[in-house]
């Protein structure tokens, strides 16, 4: 009787856990369409290394998702994985040399955020994307006075 008091009690612990760290436990949105093949010429002709590095964008800017897992375009949420891996992206924009203003807003709770980032010449970004909760996430960047692109992930918890 009583192991199976123990037993119960244990399974039923998994089992909340599971539902509570599982990505399926964030709503599905719908996010950008997500590429695999090179980056386009027309944003100075960048390529991620290889063929299937997960990017979203056009032939004017390029968000390189770089923290994608198993070409999952989920972005973690707090700026990481729990295994200590980041939720880095590599923006892209042509002609770009000022800051990188990235404006999130979350579409369920109508939450935002707000970061900045320095460019590191030739129009890139890198940046390692803090989205504050789970959720299915908005990020317009802008770049000066212009916005250059937005995207749109969902972002899970770690």
């Amino acid at each position: 009787m009583r192991w199976r008091l123990v037993i119960s009690i244990t399974a039923a612990a998994l089992g909340a856990a599971a539902c509570t760290s599982s990505p399926s436990a964030v709503p599905a949105c719908k996010v950008s369409p997500v590429h695999r093949d090179h980056v386009p010429a027309g944003v100075g002709g960048f390529s991620p290394g290889s063929v299937g590095t997960p990017w979203i964008g056009n032939d004017q800017f390029v968000a390189v998702l770089f923290y994608a897992r198993q070409a999952n375009p989920d972005i973690p949420a707090h700026g990481g994985w729990s295994d200590g891996g980041s939720a880095k992206i590599l923006w892209w924009a042509t002609g770009a040399a000022a800051q990188l203003a990235v404006h999130g807003r979350e579409a369920t709770t109508a939450r935002e955020f707000n970061q900045t980032f320095p460019t590191i010449g030739n129009g890139q970004y890198p940046t390692v994307v803090t989205v504050p909760t789970p959720g299915c996430w908005t990020l317009d960047a802008t770049i000066g006075n212009h916005q250059v692109g937005s995207i749109t992930l969902r972002a899970v918890p770690q």
